[in-house]
Order: structure tokens, then C-alpha cells, then sequence
């Protein structure tokens, strides 16, 4: 004897039914809520035709379609699951006796994205500030003129740190005749520019002071 469509059905009938084990239906039970058979005192579940319905439309989702849990479940809160009902009327339909609804046979079920994020359409290209020609053209540009490079004048041949250093190098080139009294003058004036200077000479230039010291004594002893 046949059922009726509207009959309820153990958890063996419907896993029958919608090919798949128990134990995937109990499963679907905790992910789904609106998977909700009925339950007696002593644990048996009982499933009305809805529940049979939305089962088959999981069971489709799932493996023909390829969502996950997640997916299926999203498509459930978007009409209270009438979607899968209807694709799990169009397969069970010979079984129970059911009339296939032909819309939900043609119409394969799609999970919805979010909305498309509105794009602002890109204004017009500038033009580019070379065209030539046209009445709206404006002036073009002059490019830049490269600075040059004023060449500084080179420095004078006298340490930067006693000016008057030159008028002694002077006076003492007037008195010598060959190039060694002008070496000996030179170093003289710069010596004499040295025990001139009232602060004490910076680390950096003692070495030069002492090398002229020294070149100094060593002129003089060979003249003499």
C-alpha cells in the first residue's frame, strides 16, 4: 500500500527517499534549522512532507550544485528554504506521487552575491599640454632653463687660518734671490704666523706646524 504525500516518514523512509544515510540526516538537523522533523517521547524522528521536500533540495544544493554547509544554509535564510523545496518536489515527484513544479525544474537555484559595488564612471582623459592647434588650446610651457654652475674662484695659496699669512710670504720673496731662501722665508713667515697666534692651534693643524718647524731647522742647517 502506498503512502500519501502528505504522510509522515521515519528517518530510514526519508534517507531512502533522498539517498543518503541516517546518520547525514541527523547531521543536517544540527546545521539547518528549518530541517526540523518531528519528535516523539522516545527519540524517533518523523518527517512531513515539507521536511522531506527541503532534504532532496539540500541534498541537490550540496552535490550537484557543490555548496558548502555555509552556501546551503544562505540559501535557505533567503526564502525560508521554498527554493529547495520546490528542486526537491522536482526529484521526488515520481516517487511520492507529487506534481513537478515546472519552474523550479527550468530554474536552477543560485546563491546570491552581495551587491556590486557601485563604480563611478571615470571622467574625460586630460589633454595633453602639447596639442597643438584648436581654439582651446592654451599657451604651451616653456621648459625650465638649467641653472649653471657658477664656478667658484679657486682658493688663495695661504692657510685659511692666518691672513696674514700672504703680506709676510710677500715681503720675504722680495729678500731672497734663489729658490731655497724663498722656501726658508716661507717657512719662517709661517712659523712666525704660528707663535703669532694667540689661541692654542687645533689637534688637526699641530702636525703641520711641527713638519714646518722641522723643515724650517733642517734649511737653515744646510745653508749654514
Amino acid at each position: 500500500m502506498t503512502k500519501s504525500p502528505q504522510a509522515f516518514r521515519s528517518i530510514g523512509e526519508v534517507a531512502r527517499l533522498v539517498e543518503v544515510a541516517p546518520h547525514v540526516l541527523r547531521y543536517w538537523e544540527t546545521q539547518f534549522p528549518a530541517l526540523s522533523p518531528v519528535k516523539r517521547a522516545d527519540g524517533r524522528r518523523y518527517y512531513r512532507l515539507d521536511d522531506v521536500l527541503l532534504a532532496a533540495g539540500i541534498c541537490e544544493a550540496l552535490r550537484e550544485d557543490g555548496l558548502t554547509i555555509r552556501g546551503a544554509r544562505r540559501l535557505i535564510s533567503q526564502d525560508r528554504g521554498a527554493g529547495l523545496r520546490a528542486r526537491g518536489r522536482v526529484r521526488l515527484a515520481d516517487r511520492l506521487g507529487l506534481e513537478a513544479d515546472a519552474d523550479a525544474a527550468v530554474a536552477p537555484t543560485s546563491v546570491t552575491s552581495d551587491p556590486p559595488v557601485e563604480q563611478i564612471p571615470a571622467g574625460p582623459a586630460p589633454q595633453p599640454s602639447s596639442a597643438v592647434g584648436g581654439q582651446g588650446a592654451g599657451p604651451v610651457a616653456a621648459p625650465p632653463v638649467p641653472r649653471r654652475k657658477t664656478s667658484q674662484p679657486p682658493a688663495p695659496d695661504a692657510l685659511p687660518l692666518f691672513p696674514d699669512l700672504p703680506d709676510a710670504e710677500a715681503a720675504a720673496h722680495e729678500g731672497c734671490a734663489d729658490a731655497a731662501g724663498r722656501w726658508l722665508a716661507r717657512l719662517t713667515a709661517t712659523a712666525a704666523a704660528l707663535r703669532r697666534h694667540p689661541s692654542p692651534l687645533p689637534p688637526a693643524a699641530r702636525p703641520l706646524a711641527d713638519a714646518l718647524r722641522a723643515a724650517a731647522r733642517k734649511l737653515t742647517d744646510a745653508e749654514t
